[in-house]
């Protein structure tokens, strides 16, 4: 049995409905949107952070994503959320607190139905920070990691359009095992054969 994979082509830049899941193509647009907004928030957090990533499905070309950018800024300390909190709010950030209170401090750009930005406030170097680099790494770096994911993702937006919260808890179960393998081949380590 064949997966149609639907995936929307000549998509707007960024922003998905709230509540619904939808793939486009990867642009290559992503990566310089998120350079763009990359330098906005140096500005605005200053010597609070230590790095900041572009993760997720948007920073992976050939993989279809949702049109949302995933951040990963990386503290010095966590306690300093504080502080950032006003800072990316005055830039048009929304804070939803402590996702689960494992140390991943969630902050949401673009109108109430439409997200564009999605920022995780996490320890640099932390086990946060580390998971979402290992996972971006990996499925950079394989091929094989990449084509798994995708099928998933597709499989899992036909099936849950309109339940993005179903959509996301269907993907858990990959995401560990592909982080398991990528430590196990000791991070990012190419195998595109």
């Amino acid at each position: 049995m064949a997966i149609v994979h639907q995936c929307i082509r000549d998509a707007p830049r960024l922003g998905l409905q709230r509540g619904t899941v939808q793939l486009i193509a990867h642009s290559a647009e992503w990566i310089t949107l998120f350079a763009e907004e990359r330098e906005r928030l140096l500005e605005i957090l200053g010597e609070r952070v230590v790095d900041i990533q572009h993760m997720g499905s948007t920073a992976v070309p050939g993989l279809d994503a949702k049109p949302i950018l995933d951040i990963a800024v990386g503290l010095i300390h966590l306690a300093d959320v504080s502080e950032c909190v006003p800072l990316l709010e005055n830039a048009g950030y929304s804070y939803f607190g402590d996702r689960g209170a494992k140390g991943d401090f969630f902050f949401a750009k673009g109108e109430e139905k439409k997200r564009t930005h999605y920022l995780h406030a996490v320890e640099y170097s932390g086990s946060e920070w580390n998971s979402c680099l290992l996972f971006r790494d990996h499925l950079l770096a394989n091929r094989i990691a990449r084509q798994r994911y995708s099928l998933l993702k597709h499989t899992l937006s036909a099936q849950f359009a309109n339940d993005r919260e179903a959509y996301t808890n269907g993907k858990v179960v990959l995401i560990e095992t592909l982080l398991r393998e990528a430590a196990e081949a000791g991070g990012g380590r190419r195998n595109d054969g």
